[in-house]
């Protein structure tokens, strides 16, 4: 009976059905509490009544049933999790995300033995993961975002071997990452983004051959990329920015061959941008803006034809844009300011027609830009002079705190998928971009000039 819009509370007459197996009120519209006789459901083995505005106390009863499915998500109850939860002994699927529930998790999760889904994104809880969760054997998805919880995350965490999905996002862990995360072969997706970690990133992470998603932005990580990131073969996003990681963009980076989107901005990368980025042929959208980075553009970008978005913006790097840039007939967005680089934009680059936002600010080119990105394109935001009105971005917090606005719009939808690789306009929301006109002098004629 799910998805229909009802109106009231459940009746307490609900209690006389006593043969009822599969009681389903998701989506309905539903209000006030969750009349006790539902305890009286003794052969009920799934029970959804999430999205509704249900309140007050989930009766004990419920915690007594032989549940094998149990959501109450995104309504509005009052209390705590009791440590009765351990007596479901069959539950294999619990979704608590946005209940209300407070409080502390307690020890007694453990029992949940043939538990493969638990979902608690968006809760008010307090305290720390208890080490029992170790004890989950059988789980597949975890789903802690935005939870409430704080603390170190349990080296117990490492021996849910069955584990596919991990997200403890947006919470207040902190501590290092533990190395038994490591033992986690199955896992497809992990995301421990914005939180308080600290430390190394432990180089037993090269041994999730598995994993699709890895997302770690936005913590207190330092130290050097490991590099034993090389084996993450199946690795589709790639997400350390906002970090204080430092040292070079490791080569072994180019053995990515499936990667999407690489994150690195916001952190002290030094060194040149490695030419083996040219071999992550799936690449769509590379961010490394706001770090020491220096040398040139490697002409072997070209190679990444399937590009959409390069912001690089906010470094030290030098030379001019390579001619091979042309090949990327996908770009839409490509942001240099604040660099050292020189020389003419390539006469290839005219093929670039799909540019819809092109930022060269700051740096010392000449010449003309090629006619056709003007023309006969997409070109809505184009900025080349340095504009003493504008505020310029120049703090890695800022850098973090706007460009996470912007990407912030994509994770609501996105908290239990690991794909995330549409181009964002960080470039866009960085700056207050002007718009101007394109025309045949805007780079200047002949004399050098910094722009």
């Amino acid at each position: 009976m799910g998805h229909n819009i009802f109106s009231g509370s459940l009746p307490q007459e609900i209690g006389k059905l006593r043969n009822l197996t599969v009681l389903d009120f998701q989506w309905s519209n539903l209000t006030g509490t969750v009349p006790i006789s539902v305890e009286k459901l003794n052969n009920l083995s799934s029970l959804d009544l999430g999205g509704n505005n249900l309140s007050g106390n989930i009766p004990q009863g419920i915690w007594l049933m032989d549940l094998k499915y149990l959501s109450l998500a995104v309504n509005n109850f009052n209390g705590s999790l009791p440590k009765e939860i351990g007596k479901l002994r069959n539950l294999k699927y619990l979704n608590l995300e946005e209940s209300g529930l407070s409080g502390s998790i307690p020890e007694e999760i453990g029992m949940l033995g043939n538990i493969t889904e638990i979902y608690m994104f968006k809760c008010n809880f307090s305290g720390s993961i208890p080490p029992e969760i170790g004890k989950l054997r059988n789980l597949e998805i975890l789903n802690l975002d935005e939870s409430g919880l704080s603390g170190s995350i349990p080296k117990e965490i490492g021996m849910l071997g069955n584990l596919i999905q991990l997200y403890m996002g947006n919470c207040n862990f902190s501590g290092s990452i533990p190395r038994e995360i490591g033992k986690l072969r199955n896992l497809e997706v992990l995301r421990l983004e914005r939180n308080q970690l600290s430390g190394h990133i432990p180089p037993e992470i090269g041994k999730l051959a598995n994993t699709k998603s890895l997302v770690l932005r936005d913590n207190n990580l330092f130290g050097s990329i490991p590099r034993e990131i090389e084996f993450l073969k199946q690795l589709d996003e790639l997400d350390l920015s906002g970090n204080s990681l430092s040292g070079k963009i490791p080569s072994t980076i180019g053995n990515l061959s499936n990667l999407k989107g690489l994150y690195l901005y916001a952190n002290n990368f030094s060194g040149s941008i490695p030419a083996e980025v040219g071999n992550l042929h799936s690449l769509i959208t590379i961010q490394l803006l706001s770090n020491n980075l220096s040398g040139p553009i490697p002409a072997s970008i070209g190679n990444l034809v399937n590009l959409e978005s390069i912001l690089l913006f906010q470094n030290k790097l030098s030379g001019s844009i390579p001619s091979t840039m042309g090949n990327l007939t996908k770009v839409r967005e490509l942001s240099l300011f604040e660099n050292d680089l020189s020389g003419k934009i390539p006469i290839e680059m005219d093929r670039l027609t799909a540019f819809e936002k092109l930022v060269l600010d700051d740096n010392n080119f000449i010449g003309h830009l090629p006619h056709n990105i003007c023309t006969g394109g997409k070109l809505t935001h184009f900025t080349a002079k340095c504009c003493q009105e504008r505020q310029r971005i120049r703090s890695k917090k800022e850098i973090r705190e706007i460009v996470n606005f912007q990407r912030d719009k994509l994770d609501e939808y996105q908290k239990k998928s690991w794909l995330r690789i549409k181009s964002m306009s960080a470039a866009a929301a960085a700056l207050s971009l002007v718009t101007a006109m394109c025309e045949e002098d805007s780079l200047g004629a002949s004399t050098p000039r910094k722009f």
